[in-house]
């Protein structure tokens, strides 16, 4: 009896059909509604890129109110994949990232656009960032589960990598859409792709029967004649509403960059964990004696100099601003150089290779050469605002010298103990003081 009602079963499915039993349903309503919430992002962003003034928010409130809220729909969406879509747990300082784009889009918001505040460029790259790294951190997807040397990396993948690589993920989400419009059992999403499929193929196929047919028979080609009448026109006025097809093609694009980079921070791969990678130490050691004795040199020269450039200039035979300016971007440079090199011998140093204290001592040497290197830029810098007052450049170029040097100081503390957090400690330090220089007014006492 049990084996009759089985056969049956099989005779009323149709041939090439798979039974499965619990066959999951393939639309994902929460992943086509977040599609949707990121295709209003896409608009807004697109209305600021192209410049559309006759938009009805962008009119209203301006490219920095459109930014703020931007960002609020894109914070949303992101809040909503990790509520709804794909759930899970978010790295513990993912809060922090929000508070530090918050922040920024609510300068944005406030000051940006202002002719008398000139670093609105650099908040919205400071905003941009933010946003992405607090993604990576709610998803808990950082390459190492925290912010350290290898954060430059995990904001690559935040900009580039995963954007990319999931780049046409949100037409897939689309298929699910009409998918759950029509049926939602696997098989019968099979059978609407292959029936688009079907009808993709035969369009060549269609219209040149379509154009036998007309010049077979007057009464067709004067009915065919007038639908192509028809479609012209309406080509026509598409075409000359050419602003918005150029508004709507960047908007999906920026959409689906959106989609891409949260559907690839949240539906991360299970991967084995990597063996940490090593070169010899021979190799570092040489590697860092060469930048050692060069920056040594370097400073011997440097010593000898220096009274005989403050005599010059109290004799005015050299200008204050020449000296205080000549190698000082150079200098700046070496700085953050050190800072790759530090980051990169400290990364690649074998473990367990009892060579610990070497790389410490190599290490420090460094850094001490690098503090130094801060220290002389930051007086050429003081020695330049003494004599010419502040401005909005000087000001942020004494932060970044600030920060470096800061981030120094934690490194070598780092180097010699254990679970200073060094890297993170020193974005944090950098983000909060931007901020605060962001919001302090400073047409008032920098302009």
């Amino acid at each position: 009896m049990e084996q009759n009602e089985s056969r049956d079963v099989i005779e009323q499915n149709e041939p090439g059909d798979v039974i499965q039993e619990n066959v999951p349903q393939i639309p994902r309503k929460k992943e086509w509604i977040l599609a949707g919430i990121l295709l209003i992002a896409g608009w807004l962003y697109s209305g600021m890129i192209t410049g559309s003034y006759s938009d009805f928010l962008l009119s209203r409130i301006g490219w920095n109110g459109v930014l703020c809220l931007f960002t609020a729909v894109f914070a949303g969406a992101s809040f909503y994949g990790r509520k709804a879509v794909w759930p899970g747990k978010p790295d513990r300082d993912a809060g922090l990232y929000l508070i530090f784009t918050v922040a920024a889009a609510l300068w944005v918001g406030i000051f940006g656009g202002q002719r008398e505040q000139d670093i609105t460029g650099y908040v919205v790259l400071f905003l941009h960032g933010a946003a992405v790294y607090w993604v990576l951190a709610a998803s808990n997807s950082r390459l190492d589960g925290c912010l350290n040397e290898r954060g430059l990396t995990d904001l690559a993948r935040g900009f580039f990598v995963l954007p990319i690589c999931c780049f046409g993920k949100w037409f897939g989400t689309l298929g699910n859409l009409f998918a759950c419009l029509f049926e939602s059992s696997r098989r019968s999403s099979r059978k609407l792709k292959q029936a688009v499929s079907g009808l993709l193929l035969s369009i060549p196929f269609v219209a040149i029967a379509a154009g036998l047919l007309m010049g077979a028979d007057p009464e067709f080609s004067a009915a065919a004649s007038g639908v192509l009448e028809g479609l012209s026109y309406w080509l026509n006025g598409f075409l000359r509403n050419i602003d918005g097809v150029i508004r709507g093609i960047t908007a999906m694009i920026i959409c689906c960059y959106l989609f891409g980079l949260i559907y690839g921070a949240y539906q991360k791969e299970e991967k084995p964990e990597a063996k940490h990678p090593s070169l010899p130490a021979a190799m570092l050691t040489a590697f860092l004696l060469a930048f050692l004795a060069l920056y040594g040199v370097f400073f011997l020269v440097k010593l000898a100099a220096v009274p005989r450039a403050l005599s010059a200039i109290g004799k005015g035979e050299l200008l204050r601003s020449a000296y205080a300016r000549e190698g000082f971007f150079q200098l700046c440079w070496i700085a953050a150089i050190n800072f790759g090199i530090f980051s990169f011998v400290k990364w690649y140093w074998p473990e367990g290779s009892g060579t610990e204290g070497r790389k410490k001592l190599l290490l420090s040497f460094l850094g001490v050469q690098t503090l130094a290197f801060i220290g002389l830029a930051m007086f050429r810098m003081g020695f330049y605002i003494a004599g010419y007052g502040l401005t909005f450049k000087r000001v942020f170029t004494t932060w970044f010298m600030t920060v470096l040097l800061v981030t120094f100081v934690l490194l070598m503390l780092e180097n010699w103990k254990k679970q200073v957090w060094a890297i993170r400690r020193s974005v944090i330090f950098g983000c909060v003081t931007f901020l605060l220089l962001a919001y302090s007014n400073l047409p008032v006492w920098a302009g």
